[in-house]
């Protein structure tokens, strides 16, 4: 028998980025406090870190992955928990796959008989309901964040992500300690890093973040997705804010110089030596009045 949700679900209003709106993106070097005055007069521009948020909570490919498990009942519940736990390390988890999930994980345990097949559903049962911050039916042994601890580890990151929900300094948030997540360290100086594990695993990374943009005001590289490049705007402080077009523009003569050196400085040096030789024997009178 096919598994249907009885839940209903408040599918979220599709948030994607509209095509006319730009990405800023901030130099490492440039304030953040400029940054985020300057963004706030700007219309139709996000943050590089919106950008991570609407892409983490909007991913329909993982959802429809999640949604696909339902069709895996037939299984025995540790092949079915193990397909859950390959397709949660993929990607965050958005609201929608967490509900599904929870739901999910309910009408298995449900379905079990033996204690011993409860518990080992139970674990995972209580991670999605933690994270759904939903009131629980079973007791979870559960461990608060210490987020000022993640901020310091990871000064880089203006924002971390507890799968899709964004963990603030003063959040109350429970998890299980043995369970692993979807953890993403975000920035607007810095590309996103995702890594999939427990919060134990977590603080014994180390990492090296890299820019959204290298370089300086007049010379500088936007290190963006190729399809964002053009939608994206570099902020190196409120006089000097740099585009994908101005980097072609500047580099434009440079790659045409750099294309035809080959016959361009024979060419000019032949050039020089025929107006020398023109004018030899010659007097050269400059008229420079007015």
């Amino acid at each position: 028998m096919r598994f249907k949700i009885f839940s209903i679900f408040v599918l979220l209003a599709t948030a994607e980025i509209s095509l006319a709106q730009s990405i800023l993106i901030r130099s490492a070097a440039a304030s953040k406090t400029e940054y985020m005055h300057y963004l706030s007069g700007v219309p139709d521009t996000i943050s590089h870190l919106d950008y991570a948020r609407l892409s983490i909570v909007n991913n329909s490919t993982m959802e429809t992955s999640v949604f696909a498990l339902a069709d895996r009942l037939n299984q025995s519940p540790q092949e079915i928990l193990k397909e859950i736990e390959e397709v949660a390390g993929k990607a965050p988890l958005s609201p929608t796959s967490l509900q599904f999930l929870a739901d999910l994980l309910r009408h298995i345990q449900l379905s079990l008989k033996t204690k011993v097949e409860k518990e080992s559903v139970k674990e995972y049962l209580c991670k999605m309901e933690n994270l759904n911050q939903a009131p629980s039916a079973i007791s979870c042994k559960t461990k608060r964040i210490e987020v000022e601890v993640l901020f310091e580890h990871f000064p880089f990151a203006e924002a971390v992500f507890l799968e899709s929900q964004e963990i603030r300094s003063h959040d109350n948030i429970q998890i299980v300690a043995e369970q692993s997540y979807n953890w993403t360290l975000s920035s607007n100086a810095y590309h996103s890093i995702r890594f999939y594990g427990t919060l134990t695993e977590l603080l014994n990374q180390t990492f090296t973040p890299q820019p959204l943009v290298a370089g300086h005001c007049n010379s500088y590289d936007i290190q963006m997705d190729f399809a964002l490049t053009d939608r994206t705007v570099a902020f190196f402080s409120a006089e000097c804010i740099r585009s994908s077009a101005d980097v072609q523009k500047s580099s434009n003569l440079g790659t045409w110089f750099s294309d035809n050196r080959k016959w361009l400085i024979p060419a000019g040096l032949l050039l020089a030596g025929g107006i020398a030789l023109s004018l030899k024997d010659k007097t050269l009178v400059l008229d420079i009045s007015f």
